[in-house]
Protein backbone atom coordinates (compact mmCIF):
# COMPACT_ATOMS: atom_id res chain seq x y z
CA UNK A 1 0.00 0.00 0.00
CA UNK A 2 1.11 3.53 -0.72
CA UNK A 3 1.47 6.02 2.06
CA UNK A 4 -0.71 9.10 2.25
CA UNK A 5 -0.82 11.14 -0.91
CA UNK A 6 -1.22 14.36 0.99
CA UNK A 7 2.05 14.92 2.79
CA UNK A 8 2.94 18.49 3.69
CA UNK A 9 1.88 21.46 1.59
CA UNK A 10 4.38 24.27 1.30
CA UNK A 11 3.44 27.52 2.99
CA UNK A 12 3.10 30.14 0.28
CA UNK A 13 3.79 33.81 0.47
CA UNK A 14 0.48 35.00 -0.95
CA UNK A 15 -2.59 37.02 -0.02
CA UNK A 16 -4.54 36.02 3.05
CA UNK A 17 -7.70 34.97 1.19
CA UNK A 18 -5.85 32.42 -0.91
CA UNK A 19 -4.02 31.13 2.14
CA UNK A 20 -7.28 30.78 4.08
CA UNK A 21 -8.88 28.62 1.40
CA UNK A 22 -5.71 26.62 0.91
CA UNK A 23 -5.77 25.61 4.55
CA UNK A 24 -9.46 24.73 4.36
CA UNK A 25 -8.78 22.59 1.29
CA UNK A 26 -6.01 20.71 3.12
CA UNK A 27 -8.20 20.09 6.18
CA UNK A 28 -11.03 18.80 4.00
CA UNK A 29 -8.73 16.40 2.14
CA UNK A 30 -7.49 15.03 5.46
CA UNK A 31 -11.14 14.45 6.47
CA UNK A 32 -11.97 12.84 3.08
CA UNK A 33 -14.53 15.57 2.44
CA UNK A 34 -13.87 15.82 -1.29
CA UNK A 35 -16.70 18.22 -2.13
CA UNK A 36 -15.64 20.76 0.47
CA UNK A 37 -11.98 20.30 -0.48
CA UNK A 38 -12.70 21.00 -4.13
CA UNK A 39 -14.74 24.09 -3.26
CA UNK A 40 -11.96 25.61 -1.17
CA UNK A 41 -9.21 24.72 -3.63
CA UNK A 42 -11.23 26.33 -6.44
CA UNK A 43 -11.70 29.46 -4.34
CA UNK A 44 -8.01 29.46 -3.56
CA UNK A 45 -7.24 29.43 -7.28
CA UNK A 46 -9.68 32.25 -7.91
CA UNK A 47 -7.58 34.39 -5.59
CA UNK A 48 -4.31 33.09 -7.04
CA UNK A 49 -4.57 30.93 -10.18
CA UNK A 50 -0.86 30.12 -10.10
CA UNK A 51 -0.74 28.78 -6.56
CA UNK A 52 0.95 25.32 -6.82
CA UNK A 53 -0.32 24.05 -3.49
CA UNK A 54 -3.95 24.48 -4.53
CA UNK A 55 -3.30 23.02 -7.97
CA UNK A 56 -1.82 20.02 -6.15
CA UNK A 57 -4.90 19.92 -3.90
CA UNK A 58 -7.18 19.85 -6.94
CA UNK A 59 -5.10 16.96 -8.26
CA UNK A 60 -5.52 15.06 -5.01
CA UNK A 61 -9.27 15.57 -5.06
CA UNK A 62 -9.42 14.35 -8.66
CA UNK A 63 -7.30 11.29 -7.83
CA UNK A 64 -9.47 10.43 -4.85
CA UNK A 65 -12.47 10.52 -7.19
CA UNK A 66 -10.72 8.25 -9.71
CA UNK A 67 -10.36 11.07 -12.23
CA UNK A 68 -6.79 10.25 -13.14
CA UNK A 69 -6.63 12.43 -16.26
CA UNK A 70 -7.49 15.61 -14.35
CA UNK A 71 -5.26 14.58 -11.45
CA UNK A 72 -2.28 14.26 -13.79
CA UNK A 73 -3.13 17.62 -15.35
CA UNK A 74 -3.31 19.47 -12.03
CA UNK A 75 -0.09 17.91 -10.69
CA UNK A 76 1.68 18.90 -13.91
CA UNK A 77 0.33 22.46 -13.66
CA UNK A 78 1.59 22.63 -10.07
CA UNK A 79 5.07 21.70 -11.25
CA UNK A 80 4.96 24.33 -13.97
CA UNK A 81 4.44 26.91 -11.25
CA UNK A 82 7.07 25.40 -8.97
CA UNK A 83 9.44 22.89 -10.54
CA UNK A 84 10.83 22.07 -7.08
CA UNK A 85 7.45 21.13 -5.60
CA UNK A 86 8.36 17.79 -4.05
CA UNK A 87 4.86 16.63 -3.17
CA UNK A 88 3.45 17.15 -6.68
CA UNK A 89 6.29 15.00 -8.07
CA UNK A 90 5.49 12.31 -5.52
CA UNK A 91 1.82 12.38 -6.49
CA UNK A 92 2.61 12.04 -10.19
CA UNK A 93 4.79 9.07 -9.28
CA UNK A 94 1.84 7.48 -7.50
CA UNK A 95 -0.12 7.47 -10.76
CA UNK A 96 2.65 5.66 -12.63
CA UNK A 97 3.03 3.23 -9.70
CA UNK A 98 -0.68 2.40 -9.81
CA UNK A 99 -0.24 1.27 -13.43
CA UNK A 100 2.72 -0.95 -12.60
CA UNK A 101 5.29 1.35 -14.21
CA UNK A 102 7.57 1.17 -11.18
CA UNK A 103 10.67 2.39 -13.01
CA UNK A 104 8.96 5.59 -14.19
CA UNK A 105 7.36 6.09 -10.78
CA UNK A 106 10.78 5.72 -9.18
CA UNK A 107 12.11 8.64 -11.24
CA UNK A 108 9.46 10.93 -9.77
CA UNK A 109 9.90 9.66 -6.20
CA UNK A 110 13.69 9.98 -6.28
CA UNK A 111 13.52 13.48 -7.76
CA UNK A 112 11.06 14.42 -5.00
CA UNK A 113 13.63 13.19 -2.47
CA UNK A 114 16.41 15.19 -4.08
CA UNK A 115 14.26 18.29 -3.59
CA UNK A 116 13.10 17.37 -0.09
CA UNK A 117 14.83 14.48 1.73
CA UNK A 118 12.26 14.81 4.53
CA UNK A 119 9.36 13.83 2.25
CA UNK A 120 8.48 10.54 3.93
CA UNK A 121 5.78 9.70 1.38
CA UNK A 122 8.31 9.89 -1.45
CA UNK A 123 10.89 7.93 0.54
CA UNK A 124 8.46 5.13 1.31
CA UNK A 125 7.23 5.09 -2.28
CA UNK A 126 10.79 4.98 -3.59
CA UNK A 127 11.57 1.99 -1.39
CA UNK A 128 8.33 0.29 -2.37
CA UNK A 129 9.04 0.84 -6.07
CA UNK A 130 12.48 -0.74 -5.68
CA UNK A 131 10.84 -3.64 -3.84
CA UNK A 132 8.31 -4.18 -6.64
CA UNK A 133 11.06 -4.04 -9.26
CA UNK A 134 12.99 -6.63 -7.25
CA UNK A 135 9.95 -8.90 -7.15
CA UNK A 136 9.46 -8.46 -10.89
CA UNK A 137 13.10 -9.31 -11.64
CA UNK A 138 12.88 -12.34 -9.39
CA UNK A 139 9.76 -13.59 -11.18
CA UNK A 140 11.68 -13.25 -14.44
CA UNK A 141 14.57 -15.31 -13.08
CA UNK A 142 16.97 -12.36 -12.96
CA UNK A 143 18.26 -12.96 -9.43
CA UNK A 144 21.25 -10.61 -9.73
CA UNK A 145 19.18 -7.52 -10.56
CA UNK A 146 16.50 -8.66 -8.15
CA UNK A 147 18.96 -8.60 -5.25
CA UNK A 148 20.20 -5.15 -6.27
CA UNK A 149 16.66 -3.73 -6.22
CA UNK A 150 15.93 -5.40 -2.88
CA UNK A 151 19.08 -3.93 -1.35
CA UNK A 152 18.18 -0.44 -2.57
CA UNK A 153 14.66 -0.89 -1.24
CA UNK A 154 16.09 -1.94 2.11
CA UNK A 155 18.29 1.14 2.26
CA UNK A 156 15.34 3.47 1.64
CA UNK A 157 13.22 1.73 4.28
CA UNK A 158 16.04 2.05 6.82
CA UNK A 159 16.35 5.77 6.11
CA UNK A 160 12.59 6.17 6.32
CA UNK A 161 12.49 4.53 9.74
CA UNK A 162 15.39 6.66 10.93
CA UNK A 163 13.31 9.73 10.05
CA UNK A 164 9.96 8.33 11.19
CA UNK A 165 10.41 5.45 13.70
CA UNK A 166 6.66 4.79 13.98
CA UNK A 167 6.10 4.14 10.27
CA UNK A 168 4.83 0.58 10.72
CA UNK A 169 4.46 -0.13 6.99
CA UNK A 170 8.19 0.50 6.67
CA UNK A 171 8.94 -2.20 9.24
CA UNK A 172 6.54 -4.58 7.49
CA UNK A 173 8.15 -4.05 4.09
CA UNK A 174 11.64 -4.24 5.56
CA UNK A 175 10.75 -7.70 6.87
CA UNK A 176 9.32 -8.74 3.50
CA UNK A 177 12.48 -7.57 1.74
CA UNK A 178 14.59 -9.68 4.09
CA UNK A 179 12.39 -12.73 3.42
CA UNK A 180 12.95 -12.29 -0.32
CA UNK A 181 16.69 -11.93 0.19
CA UNK A 182 16.58 -15.02 2.42
CA UNK A 183 15.10 -17.04 -0.44
CA UNK A 184 17.76 -15.80 -2.85
CA UNK A 185 20.81 -16.27 -0.62
CA UNK A 186 22.87 -19.46 -1.13
CA UNK A 187 24.76 -19.07 2.16
CA UNK A 188 23.50 -20.65 5.39
CA UNK A 189 25.03 -18.03 7.68
CA UNK A 190 23.54 -15.22 5.60
CA UNK A 191 20.14 -16.90 5.54
CA UNK A 192 20.20 -17.10 9.35
CA UNK A 193 21.07 -13.41 9.56
CA UNK A 194 18.28 -12.46 7.16
CA UNK A 195 15.57 -14.54 8.84
CA UNK A 196 16.45 -13.05 12.21
CA UNK A 197 16.44 -9.56 10.70
CA UNK A 198 13.01 -10.22 9.17
CA UNK A 199 11.58 -11.38 12.49
CA UNK A 200 12.96 -8.32 14.22
CA UNK A 201 11.36 -6.03 11.63
CA UNK A 202 7.95 -7.72 11.89
CA UNK A 203 8.12 -7.64 15.69
CA UNK A 204 8.93 -3.92 15.65
CA UNK A 205 6.00 -3.40 13.30
CA UNK A 206 3.68 -5.06 15.80
CA UNK A 207 5.09 -2.97 18.63
CA UNK A 208 4.05 0.11 16.67
CA UNK A 209 0.74 -1.28 15.42
CA UNK A 210 -0.49 -4.48 17.03
CA UNK A 211 -3.33 -4.85 14.51
CA UNK A 212 -1.20 -4.99 11.34
CA UNK A 213 -2.16 -8.36 9.88
CA UNK A 214 0.66 -8.17 7.33
CA UNK A 215 3.22 -8.27 10.13
CA UNK A 216 1.62 -11.31 11.76
CA UNK A 217 1.63 -12.90 8.32
CA UNK A 218 5.31 -12.09 7.79
CA UNK A 219 6.31 -13.30 11.25
CA UNK A 220 4.38 -16.52 10.66
CA UNK A 221 6.18 -17.04 7.36
CA UNK A 222 9.56 -16.48 9.01
CA UNK A 223 8.81 -19.05 11.73
CA UNK A 224 7.60 -21.48 9.05
CA UNK A 225 10.93 -21.14 7.21
CA UNK A 226 12.70 -21.99 10.47
CA UNK A 227 10.55 -25.08 10.94
CA UNK A 228 8.92 -23.63 14.06
CA UNK A 229 5.44 -24.56 12.93
CA UNK A 230 3.71 -24.04 16.26
CA UNK A 231 4.86 -20.40 16.36
CA UNK A 232 3.97 -20.05 12.69
CA UNK A 233 0.45 -21.32 13.35
CA UNK A 234 0.02 -18.98 16.31
CA UNK A 235 0.90 -15.91 14.23
CA UNK A 236 -1.26 -16.96 11.30
CA UNK A 237 -4.10 -17.37 13.79
CA UNK A 238 -3.51 -13.86 15.15
CA UNK A 239 -3.42 -12.56 11.58
CA UNK A 240 -6.87 -14.03 10.93
CA UNK A 241 -8.14 -12.48 14.13
CA UNK A 242 -7.51 -9.03 12.64
CA UNK A 243 -8.09 -9.91 8.97
CA UNK A 244 -10.29 -13.01 8.57
CA UNK A 245 -10.22 -12.71 4.77
CA UNK A 246 -6.42 -12.54 4.45
CA UNK A 247 -5.86 -15.22 1.81
CA UNK A 248 -2.18 -15.74 2.59
CA UNK A 249 -2.93 -16.32 6.27
CA UNK A 250 -5.77 -18.71 5.46
CA UNK A 251 -3.48 -20.76 3.27
CA UNK A 252 -0.53 -20.50 5.62
CA UNK A 253 -2.36 -21.55 8.76
CA UNK A 254 -3.38 -24.86 7.22
CA UNK A 255 0.17 -25.55 6.04
CA UNK A 256 1.47 -24.77 9.53
CA UNK A 257 -1.28 -26.95 11.00
CA UNK A 258 -0.36 -29.90 8.83
CA UNK A 259 3.36 -29.55 9.55
CA UNK A 260 2.84 -29.09 13.27
CA UNK A 261 0.42 -31.99 13.51
CA UNK A 262 3.22 -34.26 12.31
CA UNK A 263 5.47 -33.15 15.16
CA UNK A 264 5.42 -34.41 18.73
CA UNK A 265 2.48 -32.95 20.61
CA UNK A 266 0.60 -32.29 17.38
CA UNK A 267 -2.31 -29.90 17.43
CA UNK A 268 -2.38 -29.59 21.23
CA UNK A 269 1.04 -27.92 21.22
CA UNK A 270 0.10 -25.02 19.03
CA UNK A 271 -3.51 -24.89 20.29
CA UNK A 272 -2.05 -24.04 23.69
CA UNK A 273 -0.14 -21.17 22.11
CA UNK A 274 -3.35 -19.43 21.03
CA UNK A 275 -5.30 -20.26 24.15
CA UNK A 276 -4.97 -16.64 25.31
CA UNK A 277 -6.78 -15.56 22.15
CA UNK A 278 -9.37 -18.33 22.01
CA UNK A 279 -12.07 -15.72 22.49
CA UNK A 280 -11.62 -14.56 18.91
CA UNK A 281 -14.41 -16.29 16.98
CA UNK A 282 -13.51 -14.72 13.63
CA UNK A 283 -10.06 -16.30 13.68
CA UNK A 284 -11.56 -19.72 14.42
CA UNK A 285 -14.13 -19.21 11.67
CA UNK A 286 -11.43 -18.28 9.17
CA UNK A 287 -9.34 -21.29 10.20
CA UNK A 288 -12.43 -23.46 9.77
CA UNK A 289 -12.92 -22.15 6.23
CA UNK A 290 -9.26 -22.79 5.40
CA UNK A 291 -9.49 -26.36 6.69
CA UNK A 292 -12.61 -27.04 4.63
CA UNK A 293 -10.81 -25.68 1.57
CA UNK A 294 -7.98 -28.15 2.22
CA UNK A 295 -10.39 -31.07 2.64
CA UNK A 296 -9.69 -31.48 6.37
CA UNK A 297 -13.38 -31.68 7.19
CA UNK A 298 -13.30 -33.09 10.71
CA UNK A 299 -10.82 -30.50 11.88
CA UNK A 300 -12.85 -27.81 10.12
CA UNK A 301 -16.05 -28.85 11.90
CA UNK A 302 -14.27 -28.65 15.26
CA UNK A 303 -13.08 -25.09 14.56
CA UNK A 304 -16.46 -23.93 13.27
CA UNK A 305 -18.23 -25.34 16.32
CA UNK A 306 -15.71 -23.59 18.55
CA UNK A 307 -16.35 -20.33 16.70
CA UNK A 308 -20.11 -20.71 17.29
CA UNK A 309 -19.63 -21.41 20.99
CA UNK A 310 -17.79 -18.11 21.19
CA UNK A 311 -20.25 -16.22 18.98
CA UNK A 312 -23.52 -18.08 18.25
CA UNK A 313 -24.73 -15.65 15.56
CA UNK A 314 -21.88 -16.13 13.08
CA UNK A 315 -24.02 -16.50 9.98
CA UNK A 316 -21.26 -17.67 7.64
CA UNK A 317 -20.20 -20.36 10.10
CA UNK A 318 -23.75 -21.72 10.35
CA UNK A 319 -23.88 -21.96 6.56
CA UNK A 320 -20.50 -23.73 6.34
CA UNK A 321 -21.69 -26.37 8.81
CA UNK A 322 -25.11 -26.65 7.15
CA UNK A 323 -23.46 -27.28 3.79
CA UNK A 324 -21.09 -29.84 5.30
CA UNK A 325 -23.81 -31.78 7.14
CA UNK A 326 -26.06 -31.73 4.07
CA UNK A 327 -23.17 -33.26 2.12
CA UNK A 328 -22.72 -36.11 4.63
CA UNK A 329 -26.50 -36.62 4.81
CA UNK A 330 -26.89 -35.58 8.45
CA UNK A 331 -30.28 -33.95 7.88
CA UNK A 332 -30.96 -32.95 11.49
CA UNK A 333 -27.75 -30.93 11.87
CA UNK A 334 -28.04 -29.50 8.36
CA UNK A 335 -31.57 -28.27 9.12
CA UNK A 336 -30.54 -26.87 12.50
CA UNK A 337 -27.69 -24.83 11.06
CA UNK A 338 -29.76 -23.68 8.09
CA UNK A 339 -32.47 -22.44 10.42
CA UNK A 340 -29.89 -20.53 12.43
CA UNK A 341 -28.38 -19.16 9.23
CA UNK A 342 -31.69 -17.93 7.84
CA UNK A 343 -32.83 -16.30 11.09
CA UNK A 344 -29.62 -14.48 11.95
CA UNK A 345 -28.93 -11.00 10.68
CA UNK A 346 -26.94 -11.99 7.62
CA UNK A 347 -25.92 -10.31 4.40
CA UNK A 348 -25.15 -13.45 2.48
CA UNK A 349 -25.59 -13.92 -1.24
CA UNK A 350 -28.56 -15.55 -2.88
CA UNK A 351 -26.76 -18.86 -3.43
CA UNK A 352 -26.36 -19.48 0.30
CA UNK A 353 -29.96 -18.55 1.06
CA UNK A 354 -31.26 -20.73 -1.78
CA UNK A 355 -29.12 -23.67 -0.62
CA UNK A 356 -30.56 -23.54 2.89
CA UNK A 357 -34.09 -23.16 1.62
CA UNK A 358 -33.56 -26.33 -0.43
CA UNK A 359 -32.23 -28.15 2.65
CA UNK A 360 -35.33 -27.18 4.67
CA UNK A 361 -37.70 -28.06 1.83
CA UNK A 362 -36.08 -31.48 1.50
CA UNK A 363 -36.45 -32.14 5.22
CA UNK A 364 -40.22 -31.47 5.08
CA UNK A 365 -40.83 -34.15 2.46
Amino acid sequence: MLSSLLGCFKKPQINENALLHQRACIESIELDDHIRARTHCELCLEFDSAMPECLNGMGLVALMNNDEENARSFFTKALRQDNDFSQARNNLGVIYFSHGDFAKALEYFDRALEIDPANIDARYNSGLSQFRLGQRMRAQGDDKNSVQHFMQAKEQMRKLLAIEPTYHSGFRDLGLIDLNLYDLSPFVAKKTELINSAKQAFSRCLEVNGEEDGCYEGLAQAFFEEGRYDQSFANYFLCLGFAPNNGACREGIVMAYEKSAQAEGGYKKFADLVAHDKGNPLAHEAFCAALFDRGLDQEAVRECELALRLKPNLCTTHFRLAEYYAGVLDADKAVSHCQSFLTCNNKEKGREIKKCQEVLASARR
